[in-house]
């Protein structure tokens, strides 16, 4: 006897897959290597977009809303080969880009691009300001860089660093490291290096063990805290 299926639970399926088939997906499945190329096509398409200005940058992002959505093809957890930034730092930047891209397609879409939110206003004019500091923000960290040996060693060492057993041992060892990254790199700002590893140099100093061990979230969040200025020095090494 043949198996006779639901009629409104197949058009519930069919409909379904037709929607997982035309939503852009954010998380690639391809890999790394092919999330590059993604990148590469994102970036192409909002070229033109970042040569604009007032009106005419808005304009042209809304024409090319959808475009930038389907785009969205490359993973936002993990980062795309050769990228300067961590998974973690990666997904940040990823996150806030899908996110703009979204709110501009639903804003292009309302009259004189501006939609009514609950307690606000969201107009596509800003959040064309906004997109275009994430995305520069995003295709920065996309880019490889010959870092100084000294500050792959420290980068290795932060992430390796975890909280619980060994904690104590992998902070003194980021403190005996640190120094070594102290000068600039060729090509860079003197003053802006000096400021940063200011920052990275504090944040590892505050990881210091004593007998009263601070609770798992304040360490947790100065480590949080370290990546990101980890991530600015590293971000000051000109693209290679």
């Amino acid at each position: 006897m043949p198996t006779m299926r639901h009629p409104t639970l197949a058009r519930i399926t069919a409909a379904l897959a037709a929607a997982l088939a035309l939503a852009p997906c954010s998380v690639a499945l391809a890999g790394p290597k092919q999330d590059r190329a993604a990148v590469a096509k994102l970036e192409e398409l909002y070229a033109p977009i970042g040569k604009l200005a007032g009106a005419e940058r808005v304009n042209r992002a809304c024409a090319d809303a959808a475009k930038l959505q389907a785009a969205l093809t490359f993973s936002d957890e993990h980062a795309p080969d050769g990228a300067s930034v961590g998974d973690d730092s990666w997904g940040a930047r990823a996150r806030a880009v899908e996110g703009s891209i979204g709110s501009l397609v639903d804003d292009c879409k309302a009259p004189d691009h501006k939609r009514k939110l609950i307690n606000s206003v969201e107009s596509a004019d800003d959040v064309v300001a906004a997109l275009d500091g994430e995305m520069r923000a995003l295709l920065d960290a996309a880019k490889h860089r010959a870092l100084p040996a000294a500050l792959i060693t420290l980068r290795k060492t932060y992430q390796t660093t975890k909280l619980g057993k060994g904690f104590c041992a992998q902070a003194k060892k980021l403190a005996k490291q640190v120094g070594a990254v102290a000068a600039p790199p060729p090509g860079v700002d003197g003053p802006t290096w000096t400021k940063a590893y200011a920052a990275v140099k504090t944040g590892i100093d505050g990881l210091t063990c004593t007998k009263t061990a601070e609770p798992d979230e304040a360490v947790g969040s100065a480590l949080n805290d370290l990546r990101d200025q980890l991530d600015a020095l590293v971000l000051l090494v000109p693209p290679s």
